[in-house]
């Protein structure tokens, strides 16, 4: 009796998880393959951030508010591709869409 008990623990803890299929587990940590695209996701989130700022400057030119906000983006994209790496959560992902789609809206 008390071996099956453990063994319903142990189904339950892994409720959600799909190792090998990039789906995330009830705690939100990437589980199986989907970790080897977070380093591509961080570095092209980089890569925008860093287009930002390259275009900051010409913008502060032309009015210092648009530069201002390039900074404050580019800011946001670098913070959000270390804690990409660091905590990869799925609050972390549809935040970073959102926020993407709203910049792109702009």
């Amino acid at each position: 009796m008390h071996g099956s008990s453990t063994s319903v623990t142990a189904d339950v803890r892994h409720v959600g998880e799909c190792p090998g299929h990039g789906r995330m587990a009830r705690t939100g940590q990437v589980s199986g393959y989907s970790r080897a695209l977070l380093y591509p996701a961080a570095l092209l989130t980089v890569g925008a951030a860093a287009i930002y700022y390259a275009v900051a400057p010409e913008h502060a030119e032309e009015y210092l508010p648009f530069a201002m906000f390039f900074v404050l983006v580019g800011s946001a994209q670098l913070v959000a591709a270390l804690v990409c790496l660091r905590r990869p959560k799925r609050g972390l992902f549809l935040t970073a869409v959102c926020g993407t789609s709203g910049v792109l809206a702009v």
